[in-house]
Formats: structure tokens, sequence, C-alpha cells
């Protein structure tokens, strides 16, 4: 199997062929933002076309004008390696290439004054995701993302979400907990931008205890939660089902348009089975506005 995997990732490299090096950041990331992996140009040639790019721009770092000319595009080049280390992120035989092009992204985002770099990884949707979320953890493993945090990496809130409320552990045997698990979830507690992580503490709070902190916050929080927690779909329907007991609904202005972006990237049978199992919970006048 690994032998046949590497025969075929060998001879797609071969067919994709070698990067122009004179193309433009705006032309390579328009190579790799509208293809597949499979007709990217070799990954050798690419980074070797980032690298060389990036220690130019470093050597002319004190000649402002040429400076800032040559930059006007770079967050071209930004975009690009943000889309290769998310498709590098996804399959574990990528795993080297990924690794290859993390020291890349921080590069290039310290020659443009950034002291965070974003990692490839998108702040997933609640339903239908979390799996893509443990296989990221299980791959890149609790230590590398600890260096990577320390070294100013933008974590995504559904990799904070995973590790606070425990359910990166509970999902997986193949996850073990660690002194660096336990030192990357301290920090994220204790980081600003991921707010309102402390009452998901999982350490501190029951699940039950978690449903009711998230039901006490204001809706656009609720909303922020669900947005990109990688919560399981189980606990998604007793999260929406207390919201709906503790009469929640009738408190919010309906104009909001509150439940349609927490419910758009599920499969629709879903979210149709859920609302007729708590359809009783609804009020007659209530129920058919959602």
């Amino acid at each position: 199997m690994w032998y046949s995997k590497t025969v075929e990732a060998g001879a797609l490299d071969v067919l994709a062929g070698d990067l122009d090096p004179n193309l433009t950041f705006m032309g390579f990331n328009t190579k790799v933002s509208y293809g597949s992996k499979r007709s990217w140009p070799n990954p050798d040639s690419m980074y070797k076309y980032l690298k060389d790019k990036a220690n130019y721009l470093e050597s002319i770092k004190n000649d402002s004008n040429k400076f800032d000319k040559e930059t006007k595009e770079i967050f071209y080049a930004i975009n690009a390696i943000k889309k290769i280390l998310e498709v590098y992120s996804k399959d574990p035989e990528d795993l080297p290439l990924y690794n290859r092009f993390i020291p890349i992204i921080i590069q290039y985002s310290k020659i443009i004054g950034r002291n965070n770099f974003e990692i490839g990884l998108s702040d997933y949707n609640v339903v239908n995701s979390y799996l893509e979320v443990h296989n990221f953890i299980y791959n890149i493993g609790y230590k590398r993302l600890l260096a990577l945090y320390k070294e100013g990496a933008i974590l995504p809130i559904s990799i904070a979400y995973a590790l606070v409320t425990n359910s990166d552990l509970r999902a997986s045997s193949n996850l073990q907990d660690s002194e660096e698990r336990q030192s990357l979830r301290n920090l994220l507690l204790n980081n600003q931008k991921y707010t309102f992580l402390d009452k998901l503490d999982a350490n501190k709070y029951s699940s039950d205890e978690i449903v009711d902190n998230i039901v006490d916050l204001r809706s656009n929080q609720i909303q922020s939660i669900c947005d990109g927690s990688g919560i399981s779909f189980t606990d998604y329907m007793a999260f929406f089902t207390k919201l709906v007991e503790s009469n929640y609904f009738n408190l919010i202005n309906m104009d909001r348009n509150f439940v349609k972006p927490l419910i758009t990237s599920s499969k629709e049978y879903d979210y149709i089975v859920f609302l007729h199992s708590i359809k009783s919970k609804f009020t007659a006048d209530l129920y058919p506005k959602y």
C-alpha cells in the first residue's frame, strides 16, 4: 500500500512539473487556489520558489522603496501558503510536506511584521466537521501544536474548543492526555482571543453545567461558539434543546435570524429529525417560524 502510494506521489510530482520562478505572487496564488493538489506544481518546486522569493525580500528590507514595491502583492503568497497548508494538513502522508511549509509561512509573516501566522486549518463549522479537527490534532500532535502556538500560530477556535471541552480525548483513544496538551490547554484558556472558553472548561464543569453556561451567554456569543466549536451533533442537539427549554427563543428578537447560521452547514435531514424531536417543546405559534 505505502509503496503504491509513494510511486503514485512520485509520478504526480513528475507530471505536475516545475513552477516558473518568474511567476508573480498573484499568478502563484491562482495556480494553488484554483487547482487541486494533483494539478499543483511539484512540492519541491513550490518550496524553492517561495524560499527564494522570501530570501530576496529579506535582502532588500533596508531599501524601503524597493521593498514596498516588491511586497505589494505578498498577501497573495501568504494566501497560497495557507491553502497549501490546509490541503497538506488533511492527509497523514502529506504531514512531512505540511511541516516543511510551516517555516515558510512564519518567514513570510515576519517579513511583513506580523508576529502571528495561520496554520492552514479553517475555523470549521459545527456539524459534520469534528472528524477533521480530530484528525488534525492526531496528525500534528500536542507537542508540535504547543510549539507552533508558542511560535505565534493562530489556532482555529475549533481546536481550542476541542481541548477545553476535552472532546478531543473523548473522541478517540488514539489521543492521550499529556503535559504538552495540558500546557496548551492552559495557554488557550488564558488567551483573550478565545473568549468565554472558561465557561466550557470540562475540568471545572459537567456537561450539563457547560450547556447552562452557554445558554446564559448573549446570542452573538452562542452563535460564535456554534460556528466554530467542532462540537458533536449529539452535544449540539442537547445544547439546542436546552435553549428551547429555557424559553430562550421567546427572549430574543425574532428578526435576528439567529437560527439560520447554526444550521446551514448540516445535512438537512439531520435537522428535520432534530426539530421534529423537540417540536413539543416549542409553543404552537413559534414552531412554524423555525
